[in-house]
C-alpha cells in the first residue's frame, strides 16, 4: 500500500486500522469487503463457495455478487446473466436461511 506523507510501517498500521473498509478475503475463488461503518459485505464469488466473517457464514452454489447489509438484507447479481437459479445459504449469528433466486430475463 503506497499512502502519502506516512514513513513508517507504525503509522501505515495506525493508517490501516483507521480505515473503513477491511478485505475479507481475496482469493481466485472469492473476493470479500466489509465496511465497518456501514456494517456491509460485498462478496464477489468466481464459483459455488463458502465465506465465513464475524457471524456471518454464507455459501452459493453458483458464481454470483452479493451484499449483506446490517445482517438483515441481502442483495443478489448475476452480472455475467448466465445462471437462470442461484441457491444461497445464508447464516446470521444462530439463524439459518436458504434462499433460491431466479435470475432469468422475463419477457412481458
Amino acid at each position: 500500500m503506497v499512502v502519502p506523507t506516512v514513513d513508517s510501517s507504525n503509522e501505515l498500521q495506525r493508517y490501516y486500522n483507521r480505515q473503513p473498509v477491511r478485505i475479507v478475503k481475496n482469493t481466485e475463488d472469492v473476493q470479500s469487503v466489509y465496511h465497518k461503518g456501514l456494517g456491509i459485505w460485498q462478496i464477489v464469488f468466481f464459483k459455488p463457495g463458502t465465506l465465513k466473517c464475524d457471524g456471518v457464514r454464507l455459501s452459493v452454489d453458483k458464481e454470483c455478487i452479493v451484499m449483506v447489509k446490517n445482517k438483515k438484507e441481502l442483495y443478489i447479481s448475476d452480472p455475467m446473466q448466465r445462471q437462470t437459479m442461484v441457491k444461497i445459504r445464508l447464516k446470521v449469528d444462530s439463524k439459518e436461511h436458504e434462499i433460491v433466486c431466479m435470475t432469468r430475463k422475463f419477457n412481458l
